[in-house]
C-alpha cells in the first residue's frame, strides 16, 4: 500500500492537480495508492499518525517544507517507511538541498521507476516546551523574524506565486534590517560557550539552504552528521545589507562579522524570549537546543 499526504494549496496550489494527473497516466498504480488530501493547517499531522498504525510500502507527502516538518513530527514508524517527498511549495530549500527535481510530475515518475534512496539523520529541536524535528535549519535573528512575517502572508495561485514569495521575502527583509532590533544570548557550541551581544542571525542548519534558496551553510551536507552554525556578530545595518547580498553567491563566510562552526550539538540560551524559525515555522522560546536524531530517515529521490 502507498500512503499519501497531500497538501492541495501548498506553493503553487497544484497538489491535487500533479497526483490526478499521474494516477491518470499510472492506472496500475490506483488500487495501491491510498490518497489524503490536507484540509486544515496541522491535519498533515493528524494524518500521518493515523498512517503510522497502517500497512505502509512508501509514504508519499506531496506540498512544501512546512508540510514535510508535520509529517516527519507526527509519523511513528519513520526509521523502516521509505519517504518520497513531491516539492510544491514556494521555497523548497529541502529538495533543494538533497537535489531533488522541483518538478513534481517528474519527481512522482521517478520515485516509481528508478529512484535511489539516501538516508539521513534529522534535526532535532527542544525547547522548555516542544521537540522537533527539522529537516533543513533552525535559528535566531533575521531569518526567523522574516519567517515569523512571511507565514502571516497567502500567496496566490499559479506561476506567480514563487515570484510574489520572492518578492514579499526581500521587502520583508529589507525592513527587518532597517528597523529589526539585535539580538543578546548565549551559544553553547559543544561545551563550550560563547555570549552573543547585538548578534544579528544564528542559524544552524544541516542542508546549505533558507529563506527559497539563499545558500547560508555551503558546507552543510545531507550525508554528513554534523551542525553548521552561521552567525552575524554586530554590524552597520547597511553593511548588513551588503553582507546579505552575498548570500546569492555563497560568498558571506568569507567577511569578517560572519563566523561558522561545526558542532554535534548546540545550545541558545536568552533571558529574553525568542522568535525562532524552524523549517520556515516559527516559535518562541527562551532556551533551545540542537543535534541530529541517532537513528536514519530513508528518502527516495
Amino acid at each position: 500500500m502507498y500512503q499519501w499526504i497531500v497538501n492541495p494549496i501548498a506553493g503553487h496550489h497544484q497538489g491535487s492537480q500533479v497526483v490526478q494527473q499521474f494516477l491518470d497516466d499510472r492506472p496500475d498504480l490506483k488500487d495501491q495508492c491510498f490518497i489524503n488530501y490536507t484540509k486544515y493547517e496541522g491535519h498533515a499531522r493528524r494524518l500521518a499518525s493515523v498512517i503510522s498504525s497502517q500497512n505502509t510500502e512508501i509514504l508519499i507527502v506531496v506540498g512544501g517544507d512546512g508540510t514535510l516538518q508535520e509529517v516527519l513530527n507526527r509519523f511513528i514508524d519513520i526509521q523502516n517507511v521509505p519517504i518520497a517527498f513531491i516539492p510544491t511549495g514556494t521555497g523548497n530549500d529541502f529538495a533543494r538541498g538533497i537535489g531533488i527535481t522541483k518538478r513534481p510530475l517528474a519527481q512522482l515518475n521517478k520515485v516509481f521507476s528508478n529512484s535511489d534512496r539516501i538516508k539521513m539523520k534529522l534535526g532535532v529541536m527542544e525547547t522548555e516546551c516542544d521537540i522537533i524535528r527539522f529537516t533543513t535549519s533552525a535559528g535566531v535573528g533575521l531569518d526567523a523574524d522574516v519567517a515569523s512575517v512571511i507565514n502571516e502572508q497567502r500567496f496566490s495561485k499559479g506561476r506567480l506565486a514563487r515570484i510574489k514569495y520572492t518578492s514579499i521575502y526581500l521587502r520583508t527583509l529589507l525592513k527587518q534590517i532597517i528597523f529589526g532590533k539585535t539580538k543578546n544570548l548565549s551559544l553553547n557550541v559543544d561545551g563550550s560557550c560563547i555570549r552573543m551581544n547585538n548578534t544579528w542571525l544564528v542559524t544552524i542548519s544541516i542542508l546549505p539552504y533558507f529563506g527559497g534558496g539563499l545558500k547560508i551553510a555551503p558546507e552543510a551536507d545531507w550525508s554528513k552528521n554534523d551542525l553548521i552554525i552561521t552567525t552575524v556578530e554586530p554590524i552597520n545595518r547597511w553593511l548588513l545589507l551588503g553582507l546579505l547580498s552575498t548570500l546569492f553567491f555563497a560568498k558571506h563566510t568569507r567577511l569578517k562579522s560572519v563566523h561558522t562552526y561545526h558542532a554535534s550539538a548546540v545550545t541558545l540560551d536568552s533571558e529574553a524570549l525568542l522568535t525562532y524559525q524552524v523549517d520556515g515555522s516559527t516559535g518562541r522560546a527562551k532556551w533551545i537546543e540542537i543535534g541530529r536524531e541517532i537513528h536514519f530517515t530513508t528518502f527516495l529521490r
